[in-house]
């Protein structure tokens, strides 16, 4: 059987926080991620466009995208730059604890909108 490897951070307030802290700055610290010489710019949602990252980000952020459910890969919250950063400098989140919860919620809402009368 497969054993995924014990995480070195888990993804939960404090790993924001603590992101947030040593980057004051996320121009600075996302200058790099950019497929172009400019810096990434957020919507006024607070979205990114994952289009604008270079390879390594990219894939990244499209799977974080699939990971959340989010039905349109084509932007990223802004919430995601301290996963997006762990996951290409190969940091060991709690993948598997994500997966679950997120995994955990689709069921719930899924149970939630069907009815017993219903057929599927």
């Amino acid at each position: 059987m497969y054993h995924l490897p014990e995480p070195q951070v888990t993804y939960n307030k404090q790993f924001m926080e603590k992101f947030g802290k040593e980057n004051e700055d996320l121009a600075e610290c996302t200058k790099e991620w950019s497929a172009r010489e400019e810096p990434l710019k957020k919507d006024k949602h607070g979205m990114y466009s994952t289009s604008s990252l270079s390879s390594s980000y990219c894939f990244a952020a499209t799977m974080l995208c699939r990971l959340f459910g989010k039905p349109d890969v084509n932007k990223f919250s802004s919430e995601w730059l301290p996963l997006l950063d762990a996951a290409t400098n190969a940091t060991i989140v709690d993948w598997a604890k994500i997966l679950s919860d997120n995994l955990a919620t689709a069921i719930w809402n899924y149970r939630s909108k069907r009815t017993t009368t219903q057929r599927i």
